[in-house]
């Protein structure tokens, strides 16, 4: 499945880890360990990494990933991204 979405909701873990929630499509199901990728624009440019799923597939709110910061360009991008984005 693919799907375009805006961030719904940013939860900080620790000084440099964070978790990034999302509408979860309601025909969206998964199993818990499974992955997606993850593609951040900035006009024309696209960067794409792929995540293990962090909320569980009983949550039916929001899908949400979690990633450490780590300096890393990609790791960048995500910690620019506000709720909306």
């Amino acid at each position: 499945m693919k799907f375009e979405t805006n961030v719904k909701e940013i939860v900080r873990r620790t000084y440099n880890v964070k978790s990034f929630r999302f509408p979860r499509p309601s025909s969206l199901s998964y199993k818990a360990g499974q992955f997606m990728f993850v593609t951040i624009r900035s006009g024309k440019d696209e960067a794409r990494k792929h995540f293990t799923i962090s909320s569980s597939p009983t949550e039916k709110g929001f899908i949400e990933f979690t990633k450490k910061l780590t300096g890393h360009p990609f790791a960048n991008a995500l910690d620019a991204l506000k709720v909306g984005d």
